[in-house]
């Protein structure tokens, strides 16, 4: 399912379905250039189940224990780039405040 489409069933804008796939609420994969949302990722969104469902199945020889890791690992990558985000913006912030400082001290 395209975003277009995952967009008119859900009633939410195509960047809240962007916003939703990069920030791992709405699971999607790249396939030539387009995300494409598997329908199970849809259902499990609406029926508020955790995304990691939306796919039954682990492919064959897949060690369980690398994908615990690896999901642990997402986990914290997303935490750490709130984080960063979330310095940035009070960066951000700071840098006009010293402008205005200046240019009203005069």
């Amino acid at each position: 399912m395209t975003i277009q489409m995952a967009s008119q069933q859900l009633g939410k804008s195509e960047s809240t379905i962007r916003r939703w796939i990069r920030t791992g609420k709405l699971t999607a994969s790249m396939v030539d250039g387009a995300y494409d949302i598997l329908e199970d990722a849809i259902n499990c969104l609406v029926n508020g189940y955790p995304n990691d469902k939306a796919v039954d199945s682990q492919p064959e020889g897949v060690d369980q224990s690398l994908i615990i890791q690896l999901r642990s690992e997402n986990e914290y990558l997303k935490e750490r780039i709130q984080e960063l985000e979330e310095a940035h913006e009070t960066e951000k912030r700071g840098w006009w405040k010293r402008i205005f400082k200046s240019n009203g001290g005069g």
